[in-house]
Parts: structure tokens; sequence; C-alpha cells
């Protein structure tokens, strides 16, 4: 299978440098990131999405992608085509990312991603993966 990785500056890490960390990823957050706003909607009364903004937050991340979806459709032929889709990523500091919600929206390159997950990378609590997926029509893809 596919695997993802984890970026080099995740791979070791004892307690004692976690703010060593924490200032090498905003460091290359600040060099390289951009600035990215998510949206959240409201709900109604049946819980269906609203098309209220009710919070609207900024922060800079870095966006990154990898081909980690992998879907095959069958023709009519009778044979298989494998189609590689990308995942997206936003690369945040823990404190930011933490205002983050699943079903959040965000605009990069005119293109509209729901976050569908939010990763805790390494488990230390320094930076969060925020997973994307975009949206077509609607749905996700």
């Amino acid at each position: 299978g596919i695997k993802r990785t984890i970026p080099v500056f995740f791979q070791v890490v004892d307690m004692g440098q976690e703010l060593f960390l924490k200032n090498k990823i905003n460091r290359q957050i600040k060099q390289n990131g951009s600035s990215y706003t998510f949206n959240r909607f409201g709900v109604d009364e049946y819980g269906q999405k609203t098309d209220e903004v009710i919070k609207t937050f900024s922060f800079n991340g870095l966006f990154h992608e990898t081909i980690s979806h992998i879907s095959v459709q069958l023709t009519e032929a009778e044979s298989a085509r494998i189609v590689e889709i990308p995942s997206s990523y936003i690369l945040c500091l823990f404190e930011d990312g933490d205002q983050i919600s699943l079903d959040d929206f965000v605009e990069i390159n005119g293109n509209i991603y729901k976050v569908v997950n939010k990763i805790n990378v390494g488990g230390f609590n320094i930076a969060y993966d925020i997973s994307l997926r975009v949206v077509v029509n609607g749905d996700t893809i």
C-alpha cells in the first residue's frame, strides 16, 4: 500500500527538543507558508448547513499534497483504469490548528476544500496536519 511520509523534522524527537522543533516548524511556515482563511457555516434546526458563516479565522501554514488515494474505474471494455487522487494538507502550528473543526472550509487557488481530518503530528502537540478534500458541486472527492 501507499504510505504517507512524515516530514523529516518530526522523525526523531525527545522531550527536550520540543521548543527547538516548534521554532523550526514556525520558521518553515513563515518562510514558505501562506495565510489561509477558514470559514465555519451555521446549521439550522434540522442539522443542515446554512449559507451563513458563523466563524472565520486565519493563520499561516504550509500547503502540501501527496498521492495517497487511488481510485479504480472500470471501463466498458472490461478493463480498469487507475486514477491517482492527491490528498491535500495544511501543516500548521498546534495552537493555530486547534481552532479547526471537521467540515470547516478554506479556499486555495480558486478551489474550495473541506476539512476532513486533523492529525496531531507525532502526538507532540506541536503541529497539526489538516487533511483537506476538494469540493466539487457541493460534494468532496
